[in-house]
């Protein structure tokens, strides 16, 4: 053992193992299910018997439990002592000092603590807070469908076997910092509202947060999830996973080159971010992964977010060329933004051009030795667009522009300047949208 490797406790000196396992503890790697059974529901009538009927219908609606087991422990508490008493004492040796029964409100301590058989904690009510500190899984855990309640603390952790928490639902925040998940682990539908902490932690097999919920619905509140120098040896997917009020730290994680998102607007925040930059830097590393595996639909969605993120952050000055980028183009994937401004720039001016026009007309005047047609003031205004082209020297020719006054002679130049603008947005949206090289 390592000097620095803390000393672990017998998993059958802790109450709370214990009352996990009344029934007996898993002796392979494949959960015996009707033992699992028994087990959960002497621990469901433990965990809930401070919660009030009202919360444990909804409880008991959600994990898809019968309410009964959850209200068990009236009728159930003199056998759970009995039990509780006589495992302990069986399972340790003689000189085994009883510590009693645990109190409900306070809390799961796992932390230092030698686990060498599967824990299987399936559709279990996990009311306190949680802290397994430093504690060893040497086989397989599973908390499929459990509901923590309070607060989950996962701090140097090593699941030495697949660790199993899909469809788990944390209330609370969990934290999985600096733990080590051997053989992967599957978070399938887990739903993590508050903080999700999985800095530093290595992941040696396949991970899935396949259709996982990261942060609270409802008002924007500040909330992290956090994978900062995460180490992703194998495959890892966030399918269809949903993060409700930030974008994921990714600062330093090692990702695998198959690293799964999913390009949907409804799976990322639409809400104006705490820390921009933070925001800025995921959308700009999840957009690298899909560049690498080239996805260039999923890589621009991010690119936009990215281009976004960055017209929030520096003085107005800073932002005012990313945001005009957005207005114009969607950051180079809209194509009808481009045309209904070129539309704008032809109709504006032509408005201009035919007040002019009508003015000197009713003045009984015109423009000296220059003939002006019925439909100038749309030819005009077009063929100044579209300068490079050569229509306006062609149609209107240089004594006609010289004739006009300065203001519209500027207002021509800027039309100029600007279709040319209008033009290339126009023509990044068509290669955005067609893959055009």
């Amino acid at each position: 053992m390592a000097e620095n490797e803390p000393t672990l406790k017998p998993a059958n000196q802790n109450p709370w193992y214990i009352l996990m396992t009344l029934y007996g503890e898993q002796e392979g790697e494949i959960p015996d299910q009707n033992l699992a059974l028994r087990n959960r529901r002497m621990w469901n009538a433990w965990a809930c018997q401070s919660l009030t009927p009202e919360y444990l219908s909804q409880i008991a609606e959600y994990v898809g439990v019968e309410l009964a087991e959850l209200q068990n422990w009236d009728a159930m508490k003199e056998e759970i002592r009995q039990l509780h008493k006589s495992e302990m004492k069986t399972r340790n040796s003689n000189g085994f000092e009883y510590c009693g029964l645990p109190e409900v409100n306070d809390g799961i301590d796992f932390a230092q603590t030698h686990l060498p058989n599967t824990l299987v904690l399936e559709k279990a009510i996990l009311a306190g807070p949680v802290w397994c500190h430093s504690a060893h899984f040497d086989r397989g855990v599973w908390m499929r469908n459990s509901l923590f309640l309070s607060s989950a603390g996962f701090l140097l952790v090593k699941f030495k076997r697949r660790a199993h928490f899909d469809s788990a639902r944390f209330c609370d925040g969990a934290t999985f910092l600096s733990s080590s998940f051997f053989d992967g682990a599957g978070f399938s539908r887990v739903e993590i509202f508050g903080d999700a902490e999985f800095s530093y932690a290595g992941f040696g097999g396949s991970t899935y947060f396949t259709g996982a919920m990261f942060g609270s619905g409802g008002m924007p509140v500040k909330e992290k999830v956090s994978f900062t120098d995460c180490q992703f040896d194998m495959h890892l997917s966030f399918r269809d996973a949903t993060f409700r009020n930030s974008f994921p730290e990714l600062t330093g994680a090692v990702l695998h080159d198959k690293t799964v998102f999913t390009a949907n607007v409804e799976n990322w925040p639409n809400c104006p971010q705490f820390d921009p930059e933070q925001a800025r830097a995921s959308c700009g590393r999840i957009r690298h992964e899909f560049g690498q595996q080239g996805l260039p639909e999923e890589e621009h969605f991010f690119y936009r977010r990215e281009m976004g993120f960055a017209g929030q952050i520096g003085g107005w000055w800073e932002r005012l060329p990313y945001r005009a980028f957005g207005w114009v183009s969607d950051y180079g994937f809209s194509i009808w933004r481009p045309v209904a401004w070129l539309g704008a720039l032809w109709l504006v001016p032509s408005l201009f051009y035919m007040v002019y026009f009508n003015w000197i007309a009713a003045m009984g005047g015109g423009m000296e030795g220059v003939e002006v047609g019925r439909f100038d003031s749309a030819s005009l205004s077009f063929a100044s667009m579209f300068k490079f082209l050569g229509l306006q020297r062609l149609h209107f020719g240089a004594e006609y522009i010289q004739a006009l006054p300065s203001f519209l002679e500027l207002l021509t130049a800027v039309q100029s300047m600007f279709g040319i603008v209008l033009l290339f947005f126009l023509g990044l949206g068509l290669r955005t949208r067609f893959r055009l090289r």
